[in-house]
């Protein structure tokens, strides 16, 4: 008659979505006297189901790192964790925080932790680490080499497992990515010292089949601020897609490798 239809799913326990963002994608039937036609739940805006971790790095002469890793969870992300989250006790949450912390960097120490309730619906995941890191990152000469970590798309848990139709390396057939997602890298750096001639790496821009990735960056006295973003909003491939989807993605994992160089003001 006209009138909006919401769709949900009242067995999920720990999601504060209706319908879990898992599902989507998924048919349904609507009973009804009249009958009528199988339908599919649409997708999401990949920027629903977002996950998002703010790095910010203090560093100090000797190139020793202190600061926070803060990760920000929504939609599909969201209902993961928390039902990951559910589970845990309080060593289970140190461990896994700690995971969250080498996969930053090998030397990274953990100092505190806070996280949300899986049981408040009425706000989103989210964990907050407190980090020192000895000899981050690394002096030679006159420069300064510091790791490229706006580029490791791995720091998210769930990047891995969306990636996951591309761990073939063919396919004979059509294939689907598990939802719309998005992933972002905010990296903000200060330097306890004077650096001049910062050279931050250059990425190639994606913006193929569905997929977008960007680097934004700038460079403010002594602090460097980047923001790394990857989507993907299409589900659905074609089995002619996946080699040249394959070799295009390929490249993400170049960047990892990289370093920011700085000349150290004498």
């Amino acid at each position: 008659n006209g009138n909006t239809e919401f769709i949900f799913d009242p067995t999920d326990e720990n999601t504060k979505d209706f319908l879990p963002k898992y599902e989507e994608d998924s048919s349904y039937l609507i009973a009804s006297k009249e009958g009528t036609t199988l339908r599919v739940a649409p997708i999401s805006n990949p920027k629903l189901n977002n996950a998002t971790v703010d790095i910010n790095l203090n560093l100090d002469k000797d190139m020793n790192a202190t600061g926070s890793m803060n990760y920000k969870f929504s939609g599909y992300s969201d209902t993961i964790f928390r039902n990951i989250f559910a589970s845990f006790t309080k060593q289970d949450y140190e461990k896994f925080f700690s995971r969250l912390a080498s996969g930053l960097n090998p030397n990274a120490v953990m100092e505190s932790f806070d996280y949300a309730s899986s049981q408040n619906k009425d706000e989103n995941m989210f964990c907050n680490l407190k980090l020192k890191i000895p000899h981050y990152a690394t002096n030679s000469g006159d420069y300064v080499f510091v790791p490229f970590d706006a580029s490791k798309l791995n720091l998210h848990f769930l990047y891995a497992y969306v990636m996951r139709p591309f761990a073939l390396t063919s396919r004979k057939y059509d294939f689907k990515m598990a939802g719309a997602f998005s992933f972002d890298i905010n990296l903000e750096i200060h330097f306890a010292e004077d650096i001049k001639n910062i050279s931050i790496p250059e990425l190639e821009n994606i913006d193929y089949k569905g997929f977008k990735v960007t680097l934004d960056s700038k460079i403010t006295d002594n602090s460097i601020k980047c923001n790394y973003h990857f989507e993907n909003s299409k589900v659905h491939f074609k089995q002619a897609d996946f080699i040249p989807l394959k070799a295009k993605l390929a490249k993400l994992t170049k960047y990892e490798n990289l370093y920011i160089i700085g000349n150290k003001e004498k």
